[in-house]
Protein backbone atom coordinates (compact mmCIF):
# COMPACT_ATOMS: atom_id res chain seq x y z
CA UNK A 1 0.00 0.00 0.00
CA UNK A 2 2.87 2.38 0.56
CA UNK A 3 4.30 1.64 -2.63
CA UNK A 4 1.27 2.33 -4.50
CA UNK A 5 -0.88 5.26 -3.37
CA UNK A 6 -3.68 4.54 -6.16
CA UNK A 7 -4.33 1.40 -3.66
CA UNK A 8 -4.09 3.74 -1.02
CA UNK A 9 -7.47 5.76 -2.50
CA UNK A 10 -9.06 3.20 -3.63
CA UNK A 11 -8.75 1.63 -0.02
CA UNK A 12 -9.90 5.05 1.55
CA UNK A 13 -12.83 5.49 -0.74
CA UNK A 14 -14.37 1.78 0.22
CA UNK A 15 -13.97 2.69 3.62
CA UNK A 16 -15.48 5.81 3.12
CA UNK A 17 -18.80 3.94 1.22
CA UNK A 18 -18.89 1.46 3.61
CA UNK A 19 -19.40 4.25 6.05
CA UNK A 20 -21.84 6.13 4.86
CA UNK A 21 -23.83 2.84 4.04
CA UNK A 22 -23.76 2.40 7.49
CA UNK A 23 -24.86 5.96 8.65
CA UNK A 24 -27.99 6.00 6.16
CA UNK A 25 -28.78 2.45 7.22
CA UNK A 26 -28.92 3.55 10.69
CA UNK A 27 -30.98 6.73 9.61
CA UNK A 28 -33.54 4.98 7.71
CA UNK A 29 -33.32 2.47 10.37
CA UNK A 30 -34.78 5.98 12.73
CA UNK A 31 -36.94 7.00 10.10
CA UNK A 32 -38.98 3.64 10.31
CA UNK A 33 -38.72 3.32 14.07
CA UNK A 34 -40.56 6.90 14.23
CA UNK A 35 -43.18 5.99 11.71
CA UNK A 36 -43.92 2.95 13.56
CA UNK A 37 -44.42 4.85 16.56
CA UNK A 38 -46.83 7.04 15.23
CA UNK A 39 -48.58 4.74 13.72
CA UNK A 40 -48.86 2.92 16.97
CA UNK A 41 -49.71 6.37 18.79
CA UNK A 42 -52.18 6.77 16.36
CA UNK A 43 -54.12 3.55 16.13
CA UNK A 44 -53.99 3.95 20.36
CA UNK A 45 -55.24 7.53 20.06
CA UNK A 46 -58.09 6.40 17.55
CA UNK A 47 -59.17 3.47 19.36
CA UNK A 48 -59.49 4.82 22.63
CA UNK A 49 -63.40 5.41 22.30
CA UNK A 50 -65.50 8.72 21.19
CA UNK A 51 -63.91 11.73 20.07
CA UNK A 52 -62.07 14.16 22.00
CA UNK A 53 -63.80 17.42 23.96
CA UNK A 54 -63.92 20.36 20.97
CA UNK A 55 -64.45 17.86 18.49
CA UNK A 56 -67.63 16.13 16.69
CA UNK A 57 -69.21 13.20 14.33
CA UNK A 58 -70.64 14.90 11.01
CA UNK A 59 -72.81 12.23 9.60
CA UNK A 60 -72.05 11.98 5.68
CA UNK A 61 -73.56 9.07 3.65
CA UNK A 62 -69.79 7.79 3.62
CA UNK A 63 -69.18 7.18 7.14
CA UNK A 64 -68.90 10.34 9.90
CA UNK A 65 -66.07 12.66 9.88
CA UNK A 66 -64.26 14.17 12.82
CA UNK A 67 -64.75 18.11 12.83
CA UNK A 68 -62.99 20.28 15.04
CA UNK A 69 -64.32 24.10 14.84
CA UNK A 70 -63.20 27.26 16.09
CA UNK A 71 -63.82 30.93 15.66
CA UNK A 72 -67.23 33.15 15.54
CA UNK A 73 -70.43 30.84 14.06
CA UNK A 74 -70.90 34.22 12.11
CA UNK A 75 -67.37 34.30 10.60
CA UNK A 76 -66.23 33.23 7.27
CA UNK A 77 -65.86 29.49 7.02
CA UNK A 78 -61.97 27.91 6.10
CA UNK A 79 -62.15 24.32 5.76
CA UNK A 80 -58.43 22.21 6.96
CA UNK A 81 -58.18 19.50 4.88
CA UNK A 82 -54.55 17.40 5.96
CA UNK A 83 -52.77 15.26 4.18
CA UNK A 84 -51.40 11.48 4.11
CA UNK A 85 -50.93 9.78 7.74
CA UNK A 86 -52.34 13.31 9.10
CA UNK A 87 -55.29 14.58 10.94
CA UNK A 88 -56.87 17.51 12.25
CA UNK A 89 -54.62 17.85 15.06
CA UNK A 90 -51.91 19.00 12.65
CA UNK A 91 -53.60 22.66 12.06
CA UNK A 92 -53.88 23.20 15.69
CA UNK A 93 -51.69 26.19 15.21
CA UNK A 94 -53.08 27.50 11.77
CA UNK A 95 -56.71 27.01 13.54
CA UNK A 96 -55.94 29.13 16.42
CA UNK A 97 -54.54 31.85 14.28
CA UNK A 98 -57.37 31.99 12.04
CA UNK A 99 -59.78 32.04 14.83
CA UNK A 100 -58.85 34.48 16.53
CA UNK A 101 -58.67 36.88 13.15
CA UNK A 102 -62.45 36.11 13.09
CA UNK A 103 -62.86 33.19 10.39
CA UNK A 104 -64.94 29.88 11.04
CA UNK A 105 -62.50 27.49 11.07
CA UNK A 106 -63.55 23.42 10.25
CA UNK A 107 -60.03 21.31 10.17
CA UNK A 108 -61.79 17.98 9.28
CA UNK A 109 -60.33 14.30 9.84
CA UNK A 110 -59.97 12.77 6.61
CA UNK A 111 -60.84 9.13 6.93
CA UNK A 112 -59.11 7.21 7.26
CA UNK A 113 -57.23 8.99 9.11
CA UNK A 114 -58.03 10.35 13.00
CA UNK A 115 -61.26 9.95 14.73
CA UNK A 116 -63.10 9.80 11.24
CA UNK A 117 -64.95 6.35 10.87
CA UNK A 118 -63.27 4.34 8.42
CA UNK A 119 -65.40 2.89 4.96
CA UNK A 120 -65.99 -0.30 5.28
CA UNK A 121 -65.70 -0.17 0.95
CA UNK A 122 -62.69 1.18 1.10
CA UNK A 123 -64.00 4.99 -0.60
CA UNK A 124 -61.02 7.36 -0.33
CA UNK A 125 -60.77 8.17 -3.94
CA UNK A 126 -60.70 11.77 -4.70
CA UNK A 127 -64.10 11.80 -5.76
CA UNK A 128 -65.63 10.30 -2.51
CA UNK A 129 -63.60 12.25 -0.07
CA UNK A 130 -64.77 15.30 -2.12
CA UNK A 131 -68.58 14.30 -1.47
CA UNK A 132 -67.49 13.79 2.09
CA UNK A 133 -66.48 17.45 2.47
CA UNK A 134 -69.43 18.73 0.66
CA UNK A 135 -71.41 16.92 3.01
CA UNK A 136 -69.83 18.40 6.20
CA UNK A 137 -69.49 21.93 4.45
CA UNK A 138 -73.22 21.53 4.01
CA UNK A 139 -74.06 20.89 7.25
CA UNK A 140 -71.09 22.83 9.42
CA UNK A 141 -71.12 26.06 7.61
CA UNK A 142 -74.79 26.03 6.70
CA UNK A 143 -74.54 26.49 2.84
CA UNK A 144 -72.34 29.36 3.40
CA UNK A 145 -69.48 28.78 1.10
CA UNK A 146 -65.81 28.29 2.31
CA UNK A 147 -62.15 28.86 1.73
CA UNK A 148 -60.18 25.56 1.44
CA UNK A 149 -56.77 25.04 2.64
CA UNK A 150 -55.67 21.64 1.39
CA UNK A 151 -51.62 20.00 2.32
CA UNK A 152 -50.26 17.63 0.60
CA UNK A 153 -52.40 13.92 -0.48
CA UNK A 154 -55.52 16.26 0.83
CA UNK A 155 -55.18 18.77 -2.32
CA UNK A 156 -56.51 15.98 -4.40
CA UNK A 157 -59.99 16.08 -2.69
CA UNK A 158 -59.90 19.76 -2.04
CA UNK A 159 -58.96 20.08 -5.55
CA UNK A 160 -62.33 17.99 -6.46
CA UNK A 161 -64.49 19.75 -3.99
CA UNK A 162 -64.26 22.62 -5.49
CA UNK A 163 -64.83 21.18 -9.32
CA UNK A 164 -67.85 18.61 -8.34
CA UNK A 165 -69.31 21.48 -5.46
CA UNK A 166 -68.17 25.24 -7.07
CA UNK A 167 -70.33 26.79 -4.83
CA UNK A 168 -69.13 25.25 -1.81
CA UNK A 169 -65.69 27.15 -2.30
CA UNK A 170 -64.72 30.56 -2.03
CA UNK A 171 -61.25 29.75 -2.70
CA UNK A 172 -58.47 26.68 -3.00
CA UNK A 173 -55.25 27.14 -1.17
CA UNK A 174 -52.77 24.13 -1.86
CA UNK A 175 -49.78 23.78 0.14
CA UNK A 176 -47.17 20.82 -0.79
CA UNK A 177 -49.80 19.90 -3.09
CA UNK A 178 -49.70 15.93 -4.00
CA UNK A 179 -51.90 15.60 -6.90
CA UNK A 180 -50.47 12.77 -9.22
CA UNK A 181 -51.41 15.03 -12.26
CA UNK A 182 -48.83 15.12 -15.24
Amino acid sequence: IDRDPRLAQGLDRQMILRRAAKLLAGLLSVLIGLLALLWVLAFVREREGGVPAGMRLIPTSLGRVAVVERGPANGAPVLLIHGTAGWSGFWSEVNAYLASRGWRVIAVDMPPFGYSDRDPVGRYDRVSQARRLSEVLRQVAGGQPAMVVAHSFGAGAGAELASIDPAAVTGLVLVDPALGVP
